[in-house]
């Protein structure tokens, strides 16, 4: 179910970080969410839909290729898992094709928003399907947070 984003004012006002002007958080995504919405117009050979989304019958294909030799459920919740941060791999895909439409704070707020949301429901789906979750580059990525 995708939810409908409202686009806000553009003006300028003050940021809760650090004293700087400029959009606020929220309108910051939104501005994020057309430029890449506009990168994927701009190829013909992409669906015109919205990105932050998957069709029921596109999750439905996902998780009947994985329900070999797993559950319905798990194969469903794999599924989940591998789209729900859609728009993101998008984000991605747009900003490395496209670098120079995007302001260092757009590029800033998704990627961080990316490294937030995607790993831990790639580490999910990874886990679902029977694969060890490892520290591959030794950074500590598989350490409980410290609650300092």
């Amino acid at each position: 179910m995708a939810k409908q984003i409202k686009r806000k004012s553009s003006k300028a006002r003050p940021s809760k970080q650090r004293g700087r002007t400029g959009p606020t958080q929220s309108e910051l995504w939104d501005q994020i969410r057309l430029k890449v919405a506009t990168v994927f117009a701009s190829i013909p050979a992409i669906k015109r839909r919205p990105l932050d989304r998957v069709e029921p019958a596109e999750f439905d294909a996902i998780s009947a290729a994985l329900v070999t030799g797993l559950s319905p459920k798990v194969a469903y919740d794999i599924a989940f898992h591998l789209t729900d941060w859609h728009f993101e791999a998008a984000f991605l895909l747009a900003v490395t094709w496209f670098p120079e439409r995007f302001t260092q704070e757009e590029m800033r707020c998704n990627i961080t928003g990316f490294v937030i949301h995607a790993p831990n429901h790639v580490a999910a789906a990874a886990k679902l399907a029977g694969w060890p979750i490892q520290d591959v580059f030794g950074v500590g990525a598989v350490e409980k947070a410290s609650s300092d």
